[in-house]
């Protein structure tokens, strides 16, 4: 049910309508672990998405922003962009 509520868009009790997003389980266990992938980015937008559907949030990590992935870069490390990821970025 919520794969299909997030496919076909949510409307918030606040009024606040999402755009249509992907839900996708990855690790079935005592904590589900599933994969979300938006069109849009607003305020706590996945937090408020699961909440909608009685599911809560312990860890959210972003892991892709438009062209820019984190691809195998640790935790609490940063790089310089490349050439082609700031010029995806001036296109968009």
């Amino acid at each position: 049910k919520a794969k299909k509520a997030f496919f076909d868009g949510i409307v918030l009790n606040d009024g606040t309508v999402l755009l249509s997003a992907d839900l996708e389980l990855i690790e079935n266990g005592d904590k589900p672990t599933y994969k979300v992938v938006i069109k849009e980015g607003k305020y706590h937008q996945v937090r408020r998405m699961m909440a909608s559907r009685n599911m809560t949030v312990l860890y959210l990590e972003r892991r892709q922003e438009g062209c820019l992935t984190l691809g195998d870069l640790p935790r609490g490390q940063v790089r310089f962009l490349t050439e082609t990821e700031i010029q995806g970025l001036l296109e968009l």
